[in-house]
């Protein structure tokens, strides 16, 4: 049943229906695959997609049932949750029923298992939690049962099962939370594209408005109008100053490699002839070609901080808004899909 909490509605979406769930891709599965693998009705399968659907993880059409992106980024988080957990508990493949026990418990007792660190007895966690005693004498049964706590001389207190199903639930939590908050967004993307859910935990969501479309676009030329250094795959030619400002930081002396879409180096060269030929002879300036690229990606390094900026565009080259983070494990996923491209790039000389 939704609860209006769109972050506690997936997880438990993802563990009632997580069987129909491990069976769909960002390719289309059509119903009757799922019917037959599954070996239940029809109507089960229509109610599990539903659910699933409606807290956004996939998307019925007439050819099948495909992950979203936001989908199989929320599907691979969990389960990486699951797989961390069962290793930091202990506890073999054979026993997923028991993790997926600890992750609903985690999900319905997560204001509990916060206040357990110090002790607290019964008394202390029913005035903590308005609840009546007799609720929490069944919930620390639970628990212990669990393995989760474990009563002490001075209260409950979390094992050692019970500290690391905190620590890593809350670690979920955090990217799962940014999967859900950047979904209009990732809905344009083509739901097989190469993401990572580091980028998107505690990140700054900028979106297009109707009556400013190009605030993205402004807020990162403010961004790299600070830069030292700058590496950077492009989409699409989407803000009018963008090549007045790569040129301006250029003949700045700022260092930047730049991997160009075949289509969007002719167009930027035939609209800037002059000055793309002049960046050409300075030391501190590089570009390469590939093919096609299915966002925009901006490593921005500046006196204080790196940060990665992912931009998104929708299928006429619109920049519908940018992902931005400086998180370290997020600059090291965009430092290493510069890579992917630069390496399989061609040079651009004069």
């Amino acid at each position: 049943m939704a609860t209006e909490d769109p972050l506690l509605d997936t997880i438990e979406v993802l563990l009632r229906r997580g069987a129909v769930v491990e069976r769909l891709s960002a390719q289309p599965t059509p119903k009757r695959e799922l019917v037959d693998g599954l070996d239940v009705s029809r109507s089960t399968v229509d109610r599990a997609l539903r659910e699933i659907e409606s807290v956004g993880l996939a998307e019925c059409r007439d050819d099948g049932v495909t992950l979203t992106l936001c989908g199989r980024l929320a599907v691979a988080e969990f389960e990486r949750f699951g797989t961390r957990l069962a290793d930091r508990c202990g506890v073999g493949d054979a026993a997923e029923s028991v993790i997926d026990d600890l992750i609903a418990t985690a999900t319905r007792r997560r204001e509990l298992l916060g206040l357990l660190d110090p002790p607290l007895d019964k008394r202390d966690l029913v005035d903590e939690l308005g609840r009546s005693r007799s609720t929490v004498d069944r919930t620390m049964r639970e628990l212990e049962v669990l393995g989760v706590v474990e009563y002490v001389s001075e209260g409950f207190v979390p094992t050692e099962i019970g500290h690391a199903l905190v620590r890593e639930y809350e670690a979920f939590v955090e990217r799962l939370d940014g999967i859900l908050a950047a979904s209009g967004l990732l809905s344009v993307l083509d739901p097989d594209v190469e993401l990572d859910a580091a980028l998107l935990a505690g990140a700054e969501i900028v979106t297009q408005k109707s009556v400013a479309p190009h605030i993205p676009g402004t807020q990162l030329a403010e961004l790299i109008r600070e830069a030292d250094r700058l590496t950077c795959v492009t989409h699409a030619h989407s803000h009018p100053q963008a090549m007045e400002t790569v040129y301006s930081l250029a003949n700045d002396g700022v260092e930047m490699t730049f991997v160009f879409p075949a289509p969007l180096l002719e167009h930027v060269r035939s609209l800037h002839p002059d000055r793309f030929q002049r960046m050409f002879g300075l030391p501190n300036y590089e570009t390469h070609v590939v093919g096609e690229t299915p966002y925009g990606l901006f490593v921005v390094e500046t006196p204080n901080e790196t940060r990665v900026c992912l931009l998104i565009y929708n299928g006429d080259n619109e920049m519908k808004g940018m992902i931005s983070n400086s998180s370290s494990e997020a600059v090291d996923w965009g430092e290493r899909i510069y890579r992917t491209y630069e390496d399989r790039a061609e040079p651009v000389t004069a």
